[in-house]
């Protein structure tokens, strides 16, 4: 018989695992840094303490020569230094890919989970609110025209926990508050309607629509106020005199051509001077208005008294 030597190789398959066990040596650098060092430093050493004149043609011509001289002895070293760089991260640089590749396969099935997720998620979002707004437009009556049912909504009404009924349910109530509200801001004589439920739309809030319509009607008071301290002030003025016509310069009488004489001057216009004297019972902010008021006529030098104090016109 004759026998046949077989080979036999197995391979190891390790138990898998969830911790990561790395033995690694650091890697020992040997090198002639120091002879090379010294070399470097014999070779710069005519160049330290030299004087460039720029001016000089030759002076130039031989510092463009030293900068290339010293650049050519940078470059084997840069390439050492780069080989042995990229000889000593090899190992680590494959050990990284083969880490992002592990940590890529759980991004894949995360993500896969994820878009499932977020898509079911905007799914259930997008059928709540189309039943929220089926409610919404049953129970809102007018308001539903008025202010968007985003308005309205809470976070927890769309939330998986919360029930479609009990979700329609808190939505009626609040509707049903605000349906209540603007049916009250309808019947109220506000001189300022439209901006009160403008207000109503942004806030829901029924004391912070007549809140508006008090702002407005305060402003209008003012303003009021002010045109009538105006027409008051300009109803006292006296009417300015009228100013005289302007005397005609009379003819030149003949004169000899050899002798001209001057051109008579037209006489100065009259100064006219008036005083204002006026009373009147008001505010300090109506006295305010009144100052301004004179200021806007040109009259200066105004004073209006009041208690405690003369404020300048």
């Amino acid at each position: 018989m004759s026998s046949e030597a077989v080979e036999v190789t197995a391979e190891v398959i390790e138990e898998p695992t969830s911790e990561l066990s790395v033995t690694y040596t650091p890697a020992v650098i040997d090198d002639n840094l120091a002879a090379v060092e010294a070399w470097v430093k014999s070779q710069v050493e005519p160049y330290r303490g030299a004087v460039i004149d720029y001016d000089d043609d030759e002076r130039r011509k031989e510092a463009r020569k030293a900068r290339s001289d010293l650049n050519k002895m940078k470059d084997p070293i840069k390439a050492d230094l780069k080989r042995i760089k990229d000889a000593y991260m090899a190992p680590m640089a494959a050990f990284e890919g083969r880490v992002k590749g592990i940590i890529g396969i759980i991004d894949t099935a995360r993500d896969d989970i994820d878009t499932q997720f977020k898509a079911g998620e905007k799914a259930f979002k997008d059928g709540r609110r189309a039943a929220l707004q089926k409610e919404y437009e049953a129970v809102a009556g007018p308001v539903a025209d008025l202010i968007p049912l985003e308005s309205f909504i809470e976070t927890e009404w769309l939330a998986p926990k919360r029930s479609e009924e009990w979700a329609c349910g808190k939505l009626a109530d609040k509707a049903a508050e605000a349906l209540d509200a603007y049916n009250q801001i309808m019947k109220l004589d506000l001189p300022f309607k439209d901006e009160a439920v403008a207000r109503f739309c942004e806030t829901l809030s029924f004391v912070e629509a007549i809140k508006r319509n008090s702002e407005l009607e305060a402003e209008r008071a003012r303003m009021e106020e002010f045109r009538a301290a105006q027409e008051a002030v300009a109803a006292q003025a006296p009417e300015p005199e009228p100013r005289p016509a302007p005397v005609p310069a009379p003819e030149p009488e003949p004169t000899p051509v050899s002798v001209p004489e001057p051109e008579p001057q037209p006489e100065p216009e009259p100064v006219c001077r008036w005083s204002l004297s006026t009373q009147f019972e008001g505010t300090r902010a109506l006295a305010q208005q009144v100052a301004a008021a004179l200021k806007g006529l040109g009259i200066t030098g105004a004073a209006i008294r009041f208690e405690g104090e003369v404020p300048r016109g």
